[in-house]
């Protein structure tokens, strides 16, 4: 008996089983569709994302999912003001899909006859609410819509979270709805309170560098509290490379009189820090990188940084004493030992230098920087050998502007520098050398992206022999004109690259984004270096692709040059793979 029993339990577990098997197995189709073409774009929408998810359970329960569906449709209308919609829903299956047959007439709109909004407290005079107000979607004569009164009181409760208004609430915040009539009453009273201040810095460890953390406090105690100098704050801590972690907070806890106490929590980077890097390019080939980085070496955040660069080309190597001025990240001194060795094409080079150069953020977002350096240099171009001995005093401007972080899609860059040398102050070489780059980023919906650059340097000089070799100017390669060797354009005497005195070089590039984080490009490149600008303009056009990563686009470029040089003849242009990594600003 009880065997029976056990094995009819078994039949019936089994034919549940099979059951809930064929009803998982059928799919479900909506149809929505308009009574006498009156069904908006905005209420299709919105009554298929709030049916969408009401699934039936069984064919036993179509009358419970059809009574279900209709709850859900009325909800959708009435959330975009439509309060007397007409709905027939019928539903069937088979033994494939359930299907919802759902017809609406949305009925007339629900409009706002009394719109009443009102601010008390000291942001009643504040223009960020007023201005709120008057770009606000709720209008008096509009259609009623629950999402946009929504979103009108959020707006109104982050700006006073922003910036200080710590007490505000809504006394008043009704909606009347006379459905018969179409009408909706707004009544909204805000009640900001006081604005909070700043109140003084909490250190929660105390720092032997307390003075150099307080020159990039953005604010001032009793200034008004706005979040934003909080993350500035936190962002200047982050940039000055002092800290391993950092936190910065407002304790409204220990508020008084509607000042608010900042805490300042800080974890100093280890005493010895160290870096090692690896990577590729088609211009270097192989590189490797070890630095090694003493941020703290006293109270003035005094720091050492020492670098050494390995490629197959070029070797360099680096140490810089870093002075804090008055803003460890936007106002300091360097003091730098270098030597860089390079062995590339028709070029030898060793050099020594030692280079003392103000840092500063002007107020009008350019970076300038005035130096000074030394360089001892013995090199070979060509068949020639110099030695020389330089101090070259210059200046330098530079300006990021960009959005989208290390992928940006909008920006530009500008560098400009002038370096003078002069035989009256000890230098081998009068000369003047001016270079200016800039670049262009725009995007057009998303997917398409224009990228500009040019880049303009002219020296000063008797002749070419005149200037230092690390000074002189060379073409081609990843940045210029693609399609031609890296730094294999110049001026030559019996085959030999001697180097130029003028260069002039655009590129434009269009890249298409073909699917997430990869885009397709083309573009081309024109450009010379020159004495005299005797020679032909050197030109190449290509395609490429970009693997949008974190660290910036890794890209890869097929370059087809249209112009020959001493290396190609007529009938066999230069072509070159060029592969680099990095955000293109």
């Amino acid at each position: 008996m009880k065997t029976t029993s056990i094995l009819a339990l078994c039949c019936l577990l089994f034919t549940a089983t099979l059951t809930v098997a064929a009803e998982q197995t059928r799919s479900t189709e909506f149809e929505i569709s308009a009574i006498n073409d009156k069904l908006s774009d905005q209420a299709l929408e919105n009554v298929q994302i709030y049916v969408e998810s009401i699934l039936p359970s069984s064919p036993k329960n179509l009358r419970a999912w059809q009574l279900e569906l209709k709850k859900n449709a009325i909800k959708a209308l009435q959330a975009i003001g439509y309060y007397q919609p007409t709905i027939n829903i019928s539903t069937s299956y088979d033994e494939k899909e359930y299907v919802a047959t759902i017809k609406i007439d949305q009925g007339p709109a629900t409009t706002i006859t009394k719109l009443k909004i009102t601010i008390v407290g000291m942001a009643e005079t504040d223009p960020q609410f007023s201005d709120l107000i008057h770009s606000s979607a709720l209008k008096l004569g509009d259609q009623f819509n629950h999402g946009n009164y929504q979103s009108f009181k959020n707006s109104f409760s982050d700006i006073a979270v922003t910036k200080g208004y710590f007490k505000a609430r809504w006394q008043t915040s009704t909606v009347a709805i006379n459905p018969k009539l179409n009408q909706a009453q707004v009544t909204l009273e805000f009640d900001s309170g006081d604005r909070f201040t700043f109140g003084e810095l909490v250190f929660q460890q105390q720092s032997p560098a307390q003075e150099l953390i307080m020159s990039m406090l953005p604010f001032s105690v009793a200034d008004p509290y706005h979040s934003d100098l909080l993350a500035k704050y936190n962002t200047a801590l982050s940039r000055s490379k002092y800290f391993s972690a950092i936190e910065v907070y407002p304790d409204l806890n220990k508020s008084v009189d509607s000042t608010v106490p900042i805490y300042v929590n800080l974890v100093e980077k280890p005493a010895n820090s160290f870096e090692v890097g690896a990577g590729a390019s088609s211009n270097t080939g192989p590189r490797g990188r070890l630095k090694w980085t003493k941020p703290w070496l006293n109270k003035y955040g005094h720091s050492v940084t020492s670098e050494l660069k390995l490629a197959t080309l070029e070797q360099s190597f680096s140490a810089t004493y870093k002075v804090p001025i008055e803003d460890p990240n936007d106002n300091y001194a360097t003091a730098t030992l270098g030597w860089q060795n390079i062995n590339k094409n028709d070029t030898q080079s060793t050099k020594y230098s030692i280079q003392v150069q103000r840092h500063q953020l002007l107020n009008s977002g350019w970076k300038r920087g005035t130096f000074i350096k030394f360089e001892r240099e013995d090199a070979t171009q060509g068949e020639q050998q110099f030695l020389t001995t330089n101090i070259i005093p210059g200046m330098s401007y530079s300006r990021t502007r960009k959005k989208g972080g290390f992928t940006p899609y909008w920006g530009d860059k500008q560098i400009m520098s002038l370096e003078l040398g002069h035989q009256g102050w000890g230098s081998d070489a009068n000369l003047i050398k001016f270079k200016l780059r800039s670049k262009w980023l725009r995007s057009y919906q998303t997917k398409h992206q224009f990228l500009a650059g040019v880049d303009l340097a002219a020296i000063v000089a008797k002749s070419i022999e005149d200037v230092p070799v690390s000074m002189r100017l060379f073409g081609g390669g990843d940045e210029n004109l693609r399609a031609y060797k890296f730094d294999s354009i110049s001026p030559s005497e019996q085959g030999e690259l001697t180097g130029g005195l003028y260069q002039a070089n655009l590129s434009l590039e269009y890249s298409y984004l073909i699917v997430d984080k990869w885009r397709l490009a083309t573009f081309v490149d024109v450009g010379t270096t020159t004495n005299d600008f005797s020679e032909a303009l050197k030109t190449d056009v290509g395609f490429g692709v970009r693997w949008i990563t974190p660290v910036g686009p890794i890209k890869v470029d097929f370059a087809f040059g249209l112009t020959s040089d001493d290396v190609y003849s007529d009938y066999d242009k230069p072509f070159r793979l060029s592969f680099s990594i990095g955000p293109p600003l």
